[in-house]
């Protein structure tokens, strides 16, 4: 915050055309600069201006994470189609023994398929801010 004797009352006008004020805009815009005005101070009073970068082989990466977070909740539902199924036919007596391992392997995978969710959920807020 700026003290009473800090406050800006001097006005430096310039004149750009709309090419030079695009890219005045595209440099501001990747900054962590809040205005233009701001970034236009910092760049004439040679004060350190932070660029901000993104890491193009973590996007790659990000995107196939994003599709593979889809894919595990098809395969997690589809188990419980086949559990559910299986559940259905009690009856069966040969079938109770794979009906139990597979409703504890279901578990597991449904376990690690949340796990995993929630990883990329978190890497995916930290990354997208």
């Amino acid at each position: 915050m700026l003290n009473k004797d800090d406050k800006r009352l001097i006005r430096i006008v310039i004149s750009l055309n709309s090419v030079e004020y695009n890219i005045v805009l595209t440099s501001a815009d990747r900054t962590n600069i809040r205005t233009v005005s701001e970034y236009c101070r910092c760049k004439v009073l040679d004060k350190p201006v932070t660029i901000k970068t993104r890491n193009e082989s973590l996007d790659e990466f990000m995107a196939e994470m994003m599709r593979l977070r889809i894919e595990l909740g098809r395969a997690g539902k589809n188990f419980q189609l086949i559990v559910s199924k299986l559940q259905s036919l009690n009856d069966i007596r040969e079938l109770e023994g794979w009906r139990e391992d597979s409703e504890n392997e279901g578990q597991l995978l449904q376990q690690k398929i949340s796990e995993i969710k929630e990883k990329i959920n978190s890497i995916s807020d930290i990354w997208l801010q």
